[in-house]
């Protein structure tokens, strides 16, 4: 497998906003994300008690090709467009999808216009299912295309080489580092 480029709409997280905060003495815009509505797992310091990490549990897949394939016709204006072939999705954890599920289902019952179609159990169930699924979904993953490199078809410049010197005491031979 090649190498592949993404990206996560932080916008897509639950309750996700833009906002502007003071950090070091000037104003910044921020976006801040719900800890509890997105399963986002917070560790600290040992010795300072202090947060520091924020970790999301993450999972990808492929992308089906009729998926891609109206990617393609929705981009079909944009040059050396490639479309996205896998998507990525919050993965809950089971507590956590547990709790969601209920809160769905609960949603759902309280919509007097959902409920007018008479649903049965199971597919209350399958809509919150499929609600908390495409809500998870934060971005997509793209192949990078690997670029040939070009070919020297030119002559190389004629060099000259003296004799060959060795350094001198004095001489930093890490100065001389091509980096």
């Amino acid at each position: 497998m090649g190498h592949l480029r993404g990206s996560i709409n932080l916008m897509q997280f639950l309750g996700a906003e833009v906002r502007s905060m003071e950090i070091g003495g000037s104003v910044h815009n921020v976006v801040v994300i719900p800890i509890d509505w997105n399963d986002i797992n917070i560790t600290t310091d040992k010795t300072t008690q202090k947060p520091n990490a924020a970790y999301i549990n993450l999972r990808a897949w492929e992308t089906n090709d009729k998926f891609r394939q109206t990617c393609m016709e929705h981009n079909a204006d944009k040059e050396d467009y490639i479309a996205p072939t896998h998507q990525i999705q919050n993965s809950y954890s089971q507590q956590f999808q547990e709790l969601a599920l209920k809160s769905a289902e609960a949603r759902l019952r309280k919509d007097d216009k959902y409920m007018a179609e008479n649903p049965s159990d199971d597919d209350i169930k399958t809509k919150a299912r499929n609600e908390i699924s495409n809500k998870s979904r934060l971005g997509t993953l793209t192949p990078l295309a690997r670029k040939q490199p070009q070919s020297f078809t030119g002559q190389a410049e004629a060099a000259s080489a003296g004799q060959w010197q060795s350094p001198t005491g004095d001489q930093n031979v890490k100065d001389d580092l091509p980096f």
